[in-house]
């Protein structure tokens, strides 16, 4: 499988279907093949865990309101994202916090991990995580299917050059937008 194909499959994850957002999974996709990202999959935590989350959403729909947002799927998984951070000596969680312009699932306190968790409608936003916050990695949490026995997540790294790649690539788009409007005159 090439590097857009899992890359798609990992952001349309679950019921929903790919809706066409072709541009920013295939940029995301040569991000890696040119080695400006880095990405690979980790465990997130035991499936136990995550339908113990879930379990406790079902019968108290209050049990976690600090994960609130979507349904109680997405909201198991933000928790076990949040526990997953914390074992890796992440303290200062937020969950839903505007940062860059979107509301990341989950996030350290300073941004530097970023957190996306089930179908991700624009994965755009991860390249703005990486452009304009302080943000070192995001990691991608899809919707379980029925043979994982772990949740699995994708963990993108920003390499060098990440950064100034995207600059330059927004200084391309903004030039070639005043081509067409001086053209036009």
């Amino acid at each position: 499988m090439d590097n857009f194909a899992k890359i798609q499959e990992i952001f349309f994850s679950g019921i929903q279907a790919f809706r066409g957002d072709y541009e920013s999974i295939n940029e995301i996709a040569f991000l890696v093949d040119e080695c400006f990202l880095a990405f690979d999959e980790i465990s997130i935590g035991t499936k136990e865990k995550y339908h113990a989350f879930l379990d406790n959403l079902i019968s108290d729909e209050h049990a976690f309101d600090i994960a609130s947002g979507g349904g109680k799927n997405h909201k198991a998984l933000k928790l076990l994202a949040a526990e997953y951070l914390k074992q890796i000596n992440i303290k200062n969680i937020q969950y839903e916090h505007l940062f860059c312009g979107y509301y990341p699932d989950v996030m350290d306190a300073d941004g530097s991990i970023v957190v996306e968790c089930g179908h991700t409608q624009n994965p755009e936003k991860l390249l703005a995580y990486f452009q304009h916050g302080n943000t070192q990695e995001c990691i991608q949490i899809p919707y379980p299917i029925c043979e994982d026995k772990h949740i699995k997540g994708f963990r993108f790294v920003a390499k060098d050059g990440l950064k100034d790649f995207l600059d330059f690539r927004d200084q391309q788009n903004i030039q070639q937008i005043k081509d067409i409007k001086n053209a036009k005159k």
